[in-house]
């Protein structure tokens, strides 16, 4: 799980630092002393876990889980109870009062793990040549060989093949790891696309069938790199 931490408090960040060191599933891929460096980090990396405190300068850590569209796993981290209400009815993973023990937190990264793990099994790799989804309840076989693109919405993402669009609860890096590399691209953070499938490629833009995908001038460059070029 990749995780950020997010607390004015340099002491605290130091402690949560120390506690998560001891995770070795757990990869912390920055820590914010407020709010709006944590908003950068998250519209350019993917995140599975953040920790967050509540009470911070500018905009509280509730104000800014609000703002969010599609958040990931989130721990609150405060001094005070009065918020355990509010927390969880943005659905929070869990919540933790400072200051921080170790076991109640151990408690806490378990609970964020078995939900992640959750989401990792809504695809379920059987084979080379396809994968199962759990689409609506209901496990259905989508063939590689009929992938167009992969897009992410958030938590969700969407399979593009000719017949159909299948849109699952998880995460486009857990795709990503269900996929044979040889067949698939990662295009950029939003976007894994079937190599076979690409039609052109003009300028900033790759055409599979009628669906134009955006691609910066670095993605284009692996891109070429891994097509049957002339």
């Amino acid at each position: 799980m990749r995780c950020i931490i997010v607390d004015d408090s340099a002491l605290e960040r130091e402690m949560l630092k120390d506690l998560l060191s001891s995770y070795d599933s757990i990869e912390l891929v920055a820590e914010c002393s407020d709010t709006f460096q944590a908003k950068k980090i998250l519209d350019k990396e993917e995140i599975d876990l953040l920790l967050l405190d509540v009470e911070m300068p500018k905009m509280s850590g509730l104000e800014f889980l609000r703002s969010l569209k599609n958040p990931p796993l989130v721990i609150l981290i405060t001094a005070r109870e009065k918020y355990a209400v509010e927390a969880f009815e943005q659905n929070v993973v869990d919540y933790v009062l400072k200051p921080v023990n170790g076991s109640r937190f151990m408690k806490a990264i378990n609970r964020a793990q078995e939900v992640f793990g959750d989401r990792f099994k809504t695809v379920e790799k059987t084979d080379k040549d396809y994968v199962f989804i759990k689409d609506k309840g209901v496990l259905t076989k989508v063939r590689m060989d009929d992938v167009l693109f992969i897009k992410a919405m958030g938590d969700y993402v969407t399979i593009c093949t000719p017949a159909r669009q299948y849109t699952i609860h998880v995460n486009l890096r857990a795709i990503e790891e269900k996929l044979p590399a040889d067949k698939f691209f990662r295009l950029h953070r939003s976007y894994i696309i079937a190599l076979d499938k690409v039609d052109t490629i003009e300028q900033e833009t790759v055409f599979i069938q009628k669906h134009a995908i955006p691609i910066g001038e670095q993605q284009k460059q692996g891109l070429l790199k891994r097509l049957n070029l002339l």
